[in-house]
Formats: structure tokens, C-alpha cells, sequence
């Protein structure tokens, strides 16, 4: 539920101190995670915090070496975010997004995980550094984005604004108890495309506030949407 995922703490610093800057490990209730901090992070101000998701198949650790080569980390130095890549906990394949055995989603078991992502966040995170709650958004690409969209729909109350890079989901039945800010990111090349641009489309339908950039040229690649697209700081902004 949302609750349990901190939604109590919504809008709230959690003055967390002790946290050092640069690249810092963690983990939260088995699962680990990676940091960046900005060297202008300071305890006395609440920082924002920037989820970010990888795709199936890809490693929290790789997808954070991947977010520094994107331009995602200057971003954080730019505009004072803490940046956090999280493992995932799905013993059934490399993905956030969890799956029955029919091949179809497993909303239990993904929501489970995005709550314990948002739990790391929250308590993890937030124990060690003075996070602004009320400013906790996600990023995601390919499942990730799914997961992403997911996220947002699920528990609209415990993120800011959500970027789905190459991803989402339809049938969603919106809209959800506060605007949230969606921004779709995706390729005209990648075979995701129509159904990124149908996701967005259901966010926008719903009343939501929503943009996008649909990037021509560029197939499934986040660091083609990254270099080709809106820039990392925009997206943020």
C-alpha cells in the first residue's frame, strides 16, 4: 500500500546525516543500492532524490556507470539531487518487472518490489542523508520505464514526477488521487514505440500533466535518447 511505503512521510524532510558525497553504497532490508551525491549536498538543506530504474537484463552497478556516461550524474551536480540506482529483488528473471507463470504481469510481486525500492529510499537513503520527500521522482527505461509508469500510477502520493525512457504501460484505470507528471521519452525506431506513445497518451487522457519527446532515428537506447534527446538536465527540470 502506499502507506507502507512511507506515504506518511510525504512532504517531509527525513534529516538523515552522516552520508559522504561522491559514489556511495547501501542497502536497505537485503537490498542494495548505489548513490551518487553532489559535493554541494548538505545535510542542512533537504536534497531531492532521483530513482533510477534499469531495463531486463542490466545490473544496478552497470546502470549506474551508464547514468554517469548519459550526463544523469552531472544533472545531479547541476541542480543538488542525489542520484540512486537500486537492486532488484526478482528471483524469476533480471527485471524490476515481475511476471506470472504465463507470462503476464505479476502486480503483486511488482508492486511488492516498487514498494521496497521506495522503502530503501525512504529509510535507506533517507537515514544517512536529509532527503526531501515531497520531491522523491523516478526514471526507468524499457522495463524499468514500465515499472516506472507503474510506479506512478501506484503510488502517485510518494513520487514528484516520473520519465519514462522507451516504456510504459496501457490500461491503467486513471486517474489516480493527485496529478503527477509524466514525461515520455522514447525513439521513432524502437519497436516500443506506439505503445510509449499510447502510455503517455492514457497519462494525458487522464488528466495528468504530461510531455514528450519522441526522438527520431533513435531505436531502443538510452544513451541515444540521452545524447539525442532531451538532455538529462532538462528531463529533470
Amino acid at each position: 500500500t502506499v502507506a507502507s511505503a512511507g506515504g506518511g512521510n510525504a512532504g517531509t524532510p527525513t534529516n538523515g546525516s552522516g552520508g559522504s558525497t561522491g559514489t556511495v553504497n547501501g542497502t536497505y532490508q537485503g537490498r542494495n543500492y548505489r548513490l551518487h551525491v553532489p559535493s554541494g549536498y548538505s545535510a542542512s538543506t533537504p536534497s531531492p532524490l532521483v530513482i533510477a530504474l534499469h531495463g531486463a537484463g542490466d545490473t544496478w552497478t552497470n546502470f549506474h556507470t551508464t547514468l554517469a556516461a548519459t550526463g544523469w550524474t552531472s544533472a545531479a551536480n547541476a541542480n543538488n539531487f542525489i542520484l540512486m540506482t537500486s537492486q532488484h529483488l526478482n528471483s524469476s528473471r533480471p527485471s524490476f518487472l515481475h511476471l506470472d507463470s504465463q507470462g503476464a504481469l505479476d502486480a503483486t510481486a511488482t508492486s511488492n518490489e516498487i514498494a521496497g525500492v521506495i522503502l530503501a529510499a525512504y529509510y535507506g537513503v533517507g537515514a544517512d542523508y536529509n532527503i526531501e520527500t515531497e520531491k522523491i521522482y523516478m526514471i526507468g527505461f524499457s522495463e524499468g520505464a514500465v515499472v516506472t509508469d507503474l510506479a506512478a500510477y501506484w503510488y502517485s502520493d510518494n513520487r514528484r514526477a516520473v520519465a519514462t525512457y522507451a516504456g510504459g504501460v496501457t490500461g491503467k484505470p486513471l486517474p489516480v488521487s493527485r496529478d503527477i507528471p509524466v514525461y515520455g521519452i522514447c525513439g521513432t525506431s524502437d519497436s516500443g514505440y506506439n505503445g510509449a506513445q499510447a502510455a503517455l497518451a492514457e497519462w494525458t487522457s487522464g488528466g495528468h500533466t504530461t510531455n514528450s519527446a519522441w526522438v527520431s532515428g533513435i531505436g531502443h537506447s538510452f544513451s541515444g535518447l540521452c545524447s539525442s534527446g532531451p538532455s538529462p538536465n532538462s528531463v529533470y527540470q
